[in-house]
């Protein structure tokens, strides 16, 4: 067993991302044995450059997304968050729970409809308990979303 394999097996992950080397092709087995430990995770193949088949083949194994070329932060950021919005039903950028309203894309809480003044650190914070509300978020989780 590969040590990605025991790392996955052992910690719980939201996403995966995959860095294919050009032409290695190995990618397509690697999403497989992914699926077999990790069916519901979302996987996203990143390659500087493909063969239509090649992404065709990545999507067939399992990948959610393949991106080819060069990519800015923001705009993985913002594939990488909507991945997860499909994964968790949540179509919408605002999430409701009992009486906060998180606007993700811009970046807001509201509570009872009210906008809180929270600095980028409290936003942060606010953003990762609502979004695993009623699960517990270990401090070392916290911190290292922060």
């Amino acid at each position: 067993m590969s040590s990605a394999e025991q790392l996955l097996r052992n910690e719980d992950a939201d996403l995966c991302i995959l860095i294919d080397a050009p032409q290695s092709g190995g990618n397509k087995e690697g999403i497989r044995r992914l699926r077999k430990i990790k069916s519901e995770m979302p996987v996203i193949l990143m390659a500087s450059d493909s063969s239509r088949e090649e992404r065709i083949d990545a999507f067939r194994a399992g990948a959610d997304e393949f991106i080819t070329g060069e990519v800015c932060f923001d705009e993985l950021s913002a594939r990488i968050e909507a991945i997860m919005r499909r994964v968790c039903g949540q179509l919408s950028t605002v999430i409701v729970h009992s009486r906060f309203q998180l606007d993700t894309s811009a970046r807001q809480l509201f509570i009872n409809g009210s906008p809180a003044e929270l600095t980028c650190f409290e936003y942060r914070i606010a953003e990762m308990l609502i979004k695993n509300c009623c699960k517990t978020v270990s401090r070392e989780r916290l911190m290292a979303a922060l």
